[in-house]
């Protein structure tokens, strides 16, 4: 009986799908060196945020993306030349924008 319920515990652990977690970070750093209000915005897959620096300080905007998945063969991707790859998590970037209040001019930058 003891003998048994040893084997069906070790069935059950070998069976089990251990999970992996992937992570990534996209951050930006403004150093605002002017004496103006500017607002920094950033649009990504994760949302849109925005930072305002007053006078020679910094502004951080940060996204951060964890994914968990299984060790069951979902961590490989295959490419355009079909070739199996590791898949890659990644925060991917839209646009972003640069404000001065002061005399409403801005700039804005689009990926790709």
């Amino acid at each position: 009986m003891n003998k048994l319920l040893i084997i069906i515990f070790a069935l059950s652990l070998s069976s089990c799908v251990k999970e992996r977690e992937a992570s990534a970070i996209l951050k930006f750093v403004v150093n605002n060196e002017s004496h103006k209000l500017i607002v920094f915005s950033v649009t990504s897959d994760m949302g849109y945020k925005e930072t305002k620096t007053n006078g020679n300080n910094i502004g951080v905007i940060e996204f951060r993306k964890t994914i968990t998945k299984k060790a069951d063969g979902g961590w490989t991707i295959y490419g355009g030349d079909g070739d199996p790859n590791d898949a890659i998590v990644s925060v991917d970037f839209i646009d972003n924008c640069i404000y001065n209040t002061s005399d409403t001019t801005y700039y804005c930058f689009e990926a790709g």
